[in-house]
C-alpha cells in the first residue's frame, strides 16, 4: 500500500492579503519555510504533494 499526503501551503502574498496572523507568527518567510520543511520531513508517507 502507498501512503499519500497532501498540504496545501499558503503563500506568502495571501498570509499578507488574508491572514493576518500568519504574518504576524512568521514575520521570517525563511523561518516559516524551514518549519514546514521540518514537518514535511516529519512525516511517514512515501508520496507527498505540496500546493
Amino acid at each position: 500500500m502507498i501512503s499519500v499526503a497532501t498540504w496545501n501551503v499558503l503563500h506568502r502574498v495571501h498570509a499578507e492579503n488574508w491572514y493576518d496572523e500568519v504574518s504576524q507568527r512568521w514575520p521570517d518567510e525563511s523561518a516559516r519555510i524551514a518549519a514546514v520543511t521540518t514537518r514535511v520531513l516529519e512525516r511517514e508517507e512515501r508520496a507527498i504533494a505540496i500546493r
